[in-house]
């Protein structure tokens, strides 16, 4: 009999592990999946590649966001270094700064769709000097950054399909043609492809 009470309170034992193994294995899980839309302060750290739409050059970019988690909403603001190729091999490159905003549709799936906004500034880190016969011109980033798109987040990665519009100034220091063509603008849209982390 006694072994009997025995055998019973070992297996008694042994299940109660058991759910509390499973229950806090669930509770683990859930947390994971809820974790980039916990309310509270978020970030995020991507990387960008992009193809310039009116020729072949290929676009660069690393920037990081921090803000606020709302229900659905995320509002962040931001930095980082962008790139674009001119002429094949000389290479322009600007600070943008900006102010992001993200719909996320699912909050409660681990497979998250979301909606998103960059709008900002491009400063311009150096210029690209071009002598073309009489006048001398130079290219520089400078001006509008704004960058719609979508894309998933899954756990702590993100992945998005991205549109950048900037503009790309060109500027004359020849006499003959500055007042034509000084602050000329010509367009730079690319499509961009971000990969990066939220935490």
């Amino acid at each position: 009999m006694k072994r009997y009470i025995l055998l019973l309170f070992l297996l008694g034992c042994g299940l109660i592990a058991r759910a509390q193994i499973i229950q806090g294995a669930t509770v683990t899980v859930e947390n994971e999946a809820n974790a980039s839309t916990a309310k509270g302060y978020k970030g995020y750290a991507e990387a960008g590649l992009g193809v310039n739409l009116m020729s072949p050059k290929f676009i660069y970019e690393l920037t990081t966001t921090h803000g606020y988690q709302f229900e659905h909403l995320f509002l962040g603001i931001g930095t980082g270094l962008t790139s674009h190729m001119e002429n094949g091999c000389d290479r322009l490159y600007a600070l943008p700064f900006f102010g992001e905003a993200r719909w996320l549709f699912n909050n409660d799936r681990k497979w998250k769709i979301f909606a998103g906004m960059k709008i900002g500034y491009d400063l311009h880190l150096g210029k690209y000097h071009r002598p073309i016969y009489s006048e001398h011109w130079y290219y520089r980033l400078n001006g509008l950054y704004l960058s719609p798109g979508c894309g998933i987040e899954y756990g702590r990665l993100t992945l998005s399909l991205n549109y950048l519009i900037r503009s790309v100034n060109i500027n004359y220091e020849d006499s003959d043609w500055r007042e034509i063509y000084t602050n000329s603008n010509y367009d730079n849209s690319t499509l961009l492809f971000r990969i990066g982390v939220n935490f």
